[in-house]
């Protein structure tokens, strides 16, 4: 099989409108940066193509010679930013694992040099502590229901915890300290079967159900 030849300066900013475009459309669990999405589509030894899914289009960068269409596609996206950009700590890892060359731009994703910050900024980072991250409220939708905001005092704490009726893969949140039963009326109804929410951190969805009384 022949080598694939590294794309081009206008498909590389194709792929980083169309991952963006695809992100208003179903919201991505996480969003990569555009040096990120570059660096990715820039140096990733494999072609990442996809069917068209989406009803939208790309407005910038039409008609290009080695992309078949100008629909949004969504497999591609997902891809790219759930599977190279979210999980490229555990890509690196299978890599070296099995000496396979050309995945070495995978660094700057998980170090994040990728992205362009000034002085202040890097200065700013380098004092040691945890800082709020508002994603989640930026790409809230309307009428859905915030507990918190990021780390405000007094804000919504989920205490971790295992026990019979959560199991290995679940997480607790015990009634009157995480989730106070204030929290009910003013809700309107408890949370439902398979009810997903969304943290202030990158990790993997959220879903809640109801065991013996308490909400999980």
């Amino acid at each position: 099989m022949a080598p694939y030849i590294p794309p081009r300066k206008e498909e590389v900013e194709r792929y980083v409108e169309e991952v963006k475009k695809y992100n208003s459309q179903a919201s991505l669990q996480y969003l990569p940066t555009d040096d990120e999405l570059r660096v990715i589509i820039k140096n990733c030894p494999v072609c990442v193509e996809g069917e068209p899914t989406e009803r939208v289009e790309v407005s910038g960068y039409r008609n290009l010679e080695r992309i078949e269409t100008n629909t949004v596609r969504g497999g591609m996206a997902l891809v790219v930013a759930e599977g190279l950009a979210l999980k490229a700590p555990k890509i690196k890892k299978t890599v070296d694992k099995v000496h396979m060359e050309g995945w070495d731009w995978l660094d700057i994703i998980i170090s994040g040099a990728s992205k362009g910050k000034s002085d202040d900024e890097e200065e700013k980072d380098k004092k040691p502590g945890v800082k709020p991250k508002d994603k989640y409220i930026r790409d809230l939708i309307g009428g859905r229901p915030v507990f918190s905001y990021p780390m405000r005092a007094g804000g919504f704490r989920l205490r971790y915890g295992r026990s019979r009726n959560t199991g290995f893969a679940a997480a607790g949140v015990q009634s009157g300290h995480a989730a106070h039963p204030r929290q009910l009326p003013c809700r309107r109804h408890p949370d439902e079967g398979g009810a997903a929410g969304q943290g202030g951190r990158r990790g993997a969805g959220r879903h809640h159900r109801r065991t013996d009384g308490k909400t999980d």
